[in-house]
């Protein structure tokens, strides 16, 4: 009975302390958006946690492995840097195996062949596991953990290292994914604000009958300022109603059928406020 309670406070102590950490992991990645922070946060937070030697996050990349940041003990080197799959025998045994690869004691193991151990000790190496990522049946990542002597490593460990490596795939890929909006972003505003053609970004009001009956200015480029005489303080926020009550509503309904439709027009229009004739499209 004794046995079993202790068994059982054990299981319920191990379970807290896994869902502390993920929990811990989980707080650290939310706000960052830098690859390179995340694979900094990763790895100190499971080095710390699994008491290792070595940790290190990789994105695979045609077959080139990338290590952007490493977490290590004492002095044992980084791995920061570029490498060639295909140039390193240890990288390639992990990721033809598609799935966790272990080794508790580099000297006893049978999966490594003479060459590959020898290479393990070079690199003290001597007890690791190795997640890969997979995702469409390609690798994507590969997350490490390493111990510079042997070291029996249990179920729960080698379940939290493969959580710890789907979780900083996932926050990987978003971070890059915000970087290529950001990115994206960026070059629609800089075209945007250059371009020597006049630019308004607008949103159609309709009735409840659903007709449309105004529509809103959301934004304009300074071409358009130039061109029109109407500055953003003038516009912004503000339906085009709002700005001219008395003006011809006819270019409403123009504006109403291209959004109906989903078909361009090209029209003239002329503006009071500077009494030319404007070519809008």
């Amino acid at each position: 009975m004794k046995e079993k309670l202790e068994e059982t406070f054990d299981t319920i102590s191990i379970n807290l302390k896994l869902q502390t950490f993920l929990l811990k992991l989980s707080d650290t990645l939310r706000p960052l958006d830098n690859p390179v922070d995340i694979e900094e946060a990763v790895t100190k937070i499971a080095l710390d946690f699994m008491d290792a030697d070595w940790c290190h996050y990789c994105t695979i990349d045609g077959d080139n492995l990338i290590i952007l940041r490493d977490a290590v003990r004492g002095d044992l080197p980084s791995l920061v840097g570029e490498y060639q799959i295909n140039k390193f025998p240890l990288f390639n045994n992990i990721l033809s195996a598609g799935r966790a690869f272990i080794v508790d004691d580099v000297h006893t193991t049978n999966i490594l062949d003479e060459e590959l151990k020898q290479l393990c000790l070079q690199l003290q190496n001597i007890s690791f596991i190795n997640v890969p990522v997979i995702k469409n049946g390609k690798t994507v990542g590969l997350l490490s953990i390493v111990q510079s002597k042997p070291r029996k490593w249990t179920d729960t460990e080698v379940e939290l290292i493969i959580e710890t490596a789907e979780r900083t795939w996932a926050a990987v890929e978003r971070a890059k994914a915000e970087e290529a909006l950001h990115q994206s972003e960026e070059k629609y505003r800089t075209i945007f604000t250059s371009i020597d053609q006049g630019l308004v970004l607008c949103e159609l009001v309709r009735n409840k009958k659903g007709k449309g009956i105004d529509y809103y200015m959301l934004e304009v480029n300074p071409t358009y300022e130039k061109q029109t005489g109407l500055s953003k303080e003038m516009v912004l926020g503000k339906t085009i109603l709002q700005v001219f009550p008395t003006m011809d509503k006819s270019h409403i309904d123009t504006f109403a059928a291209v959004v109906d439709n989903q078909c361009p027009v090209v029209f003239e229009q002329y503006f009071e406020v500077n009494h030319r004739w404007h070519e809008v499209k």
